[in-house]
């Protein structure tokens, strides 16, 4: 959730590169949230992790705040 006019930056990196990038930007005095779906195909042993880059644009800062609800799950899918 990103706070009114500023901005948090979500990066997808899958073993240690970036895959994506997820833009949050606060719109207005209160805090904003969003729904984003990713697929990421992945063999054995891969990692996938989100990034929050919460200083990415001019002096802009979002945050992370733990009190809320924010969620990353995966799913298997096939075999």
């Amino acid at each position: 959730m990103v706070t009114g006019g500023n901005i948090i930056y979500f990066n997808i990196v899958k073993n240690g590169a970036a895959v994506g990038v997820m833009c949050v930007e606060g719109r207005g005095y209160s805090l904003t949230t969003v729904t984003e779906f990713w697929t990421v195909e992945l063999d054995v042993n891969d990692e996938v992790w989100i990034w929050a880059d919460t200083t990415y644009s001019a002096g802009q800062q979002g945050a992370v705040h733990g009190w809320c609800n924010s969620e990353f799950s995966g799913f298997l899918i096939g075999s």
